[in-house]
């Protein structure tokens, strides 16, 4: 999984960048919210991240705390 943290909020893509995964705390499992074919892929943590936040699940000025790509 990579993944991107705004603070305890947790978004993770496959290792392909597809698909959109969730998790509230650091520890446990990821729940999907959108397959491979609703979330585009994206190469790159800038475009997962920019995705996000037209998607609005994240704000427009939210900078990320952790990320792992």
């Amino acid at each position: 999984m990579k993944r991107v943290e705004f603070g305890s909020k947790v978004y993770a893509t496959n290792s392909n960048g597809e698909g959109l995964f969730t998790r509230q705390a650091t520890e446990g499992a990821y729940t999907q919210i959108k397959g491979n074919s609703q979330f585009k892929a994206n190469k790159t943590a800038k475009g997962f991240i920019s995705q996000l936040k037209r998607a609005g699940l994240i704000s427009s000025d939210a900078e990320a705390t952790y990320i792992n790509w």
